[in-house]
């Protein structure tokens, strides 16, 4: 409080005779907004020694008053400005990896690429899977691995190039280089040293960094939409299984289609295109139907019926699934509707959402708003905790489930014992189940594959969990998860995926209303 007391007091006496109102004003606001702390004293210093100069300099008369004050002025405007300039410098690093962050790069990209030479700049993007790394390896590690990745990348930076954190999911390296193949050479030197100086530290372990590279055209003048299109390069990178890709005629004709596909996907949404089919669910010990999972099917108007592989991650990657998810919602509550008005009891259907959509701060919110304009019984609805391409924010997918499930919502870990769903999630989050994924049941009849799903039953059975099993499609299969307490079984042995009148006309069947 003092502090504060005294700068202010200061830059009221001395902001008429700064001579530069504007830096004085500019320092205060950008002290304001600085988060690291700056000493008191240097300015305690300089203000007694600005009115100590001022009552000799009106001693020695008015030309010396003037000489004092105008020297005395010229070096506070000048720390002023120091300080501001550090300040601002502070405002484009990146905490994490000592990198210039996005303020940065878009001074550096303004700077340093101009028409004469925007062609011969190549924007690599260092993607990183950082949420898969954070649950598996922590916070602390993988921000070692973030700074170890920057610090070499740094070595191998010329003085033309630009190097920056570009969001919590990778590194953008502007470089030039005078052909692809030059850039290739680059790229392949690059991985080396990845994988050199991992080896070296006896670390054997997968690498968790791919790179998209993007030849700037003439065009391309703005520095989103390049990092845009170097991020979907290195996520098809990541997709394939390979350290890099550089952009060529057929990737840039995959990324054409996405691009259309996406815009297709506004419209459809728009005007009711997609729709769902129900998968039944059976009781392990009787085969009774008991409920069903939510698919998404898109009925295109000229490429026909589309199933979700073709548009369900091309959505995830541009943002859009959470449109998706509840217009799922929206559809699945209104069958519910139906079908509780008819009499049907016993009854529930599961519902697809990304980690994507469950982390948005307005779910909850959202998700009532839809449930609430329809009637039946909230334990007749589950929501499916489902994987996603971009890192959630786990604090806030734990907050909506505890508020969902406060409102009667019953919530599951879709894919259990792959990919996101790992047993830190049983502890993280309030599940009420959890589904395990097919390749757990497609290794069931092998020794060692039968004894992990038998322990995972286990620890699901244990924390009084709903166990499902999805992907079941033959008898021995069935065999074996009855003998291991699995509660329900979902695969094609038993249903394939149908459209909702022919789920309602079964579900009437099983109730004998038909």
């Amino acid at each position: 409080m003092e502090r504060e007391t005294y700068e202010m007091a200061s830059f009221r006496n001395n902001r008429e005779l700064a001579g530069d109102k504007g830096s004085v004003e500019d320092y205060v606001f950008l002290k304001s907004q600085d988060t690291q702390e700056l000493s008191v004293q240097p300015l305690l210093q300089e203000s007694r020694a600005f009115r100590s100069g001022m009552e000799k300099g009106l001693l020695m008369g008015g030309g010396g008053a003037l000489l004092a004050m105008g020297i005395l002025v010229a070096a506070l405007v000048c720390h002023f400005r120091k300080k501001e300039e550090n300040l601002k410098k502070n405002l484009e690093i990146d905490a994490v990896t000592g990198l210039g962050n996005k303020l940065y790069l878009k001074r550096c990209f303004r700077q340093k690429i101009r028409e004469e030479n925007r062609t011969s700049y190549y924007a690599v993007f260092f993607y990183t899977d950082t949420e898969r790394m954070m649950r598996q390896r922590g916070t602390r590690e993988t921000e070692e691995f973030l700074r170890r990745g920057a610090k070499m990348l740094r070595q191998y930076t010329a003085d033309t190039d630009i190097l920056a954190r570009a969001g919590e999911d990778g590194i953008v390296l502007f470089k030039q280089a005078s052909s692809p193949e030059k850039i290739r050479r680059w790229m392949e030197l690059a991985f080396k040293e990845i994988d050199e100086e991992r080896r070296a530290r006896g670390d054997f372990r997968e690498i968790w960094a791919t790179a998209g590279v993007y030849p700037l055209k003439a065009a391309d003048w703005d520095e989103d939409v390049i990092l845009l299109e170097a991020r979907r390069i290195a996520r098809v990178a990541h997709e394939r299984g390979q350290n890099f890709l550089i952009c060529d005629q057929e990737i840039e004709r995959q990324l054409e289609q996405e691009r259309a596909l996406q815009a297709e996907v506004k419209r459809a949404l728009e005007e009711g295109e997609f729709t769902i089919y129900l998968h039944f669910y059976v009781r392990a010990d009787n085969f009774q139907v008991i409920g069903a999972e939510a698919l998404s099917r898109w009925n295109h108007p000229t490429r026909g019926f589309l199933e979700p592989d073709s548009f369900i991650g091309l959505m995830e990657k541009e943002g859009m699934i959470s449109q998706l998810d509840f217009y799922g919602l929206d559809k699945v509550c209104a069958f519910l509707e139906r079908i509780f008005r008819k009499g049907t009891r016993d009854f529930f259907i599961s519902c697809n959402f990304s980690r994507q959509t469950f982390s948005r701060p307005d779910f909850t919110r959202q998700c009532r708003e839809i449930i609430e304009k329809y009637e039946f019984p909230r334990e007749m609805l589950v929501l499916e905790l489902t994987e996603s391409v971009s890192a959630p924010n786990v604090g806030r997918i734990y907050e909506n489930m505890v508020k969902l499930r406060q409102y009667g919502v019953r919530i599951m870990l879709d894919d259990f014992g792959e990919g996101f769903a790992t047993f830190s999630d049983l502890r993280k989050y309030p599940v009420s189940g959890v589904k395990l994924s097919k390749s757990l049941v497609d290794d069931i009849k092998e020794e060692k594959g039968q004894a992990i799903l038998q322990a995972v039953v286990q620890v699901g059975r244990s924390m009084e969990l709903m166990v499902l099993a999805e992907g079941v499609e033959d008898d021995e299969q069935v065999h074996l998860l009855q003998e291991m307490d699995c509660d329900i079984i979902q695969g094609y042995r038993f249903y394939y995926p149908v459209p909702e009148e022919v789920a309602e006309e079964r579900i009437a069947q099983r109730e004998g209303r038909s």
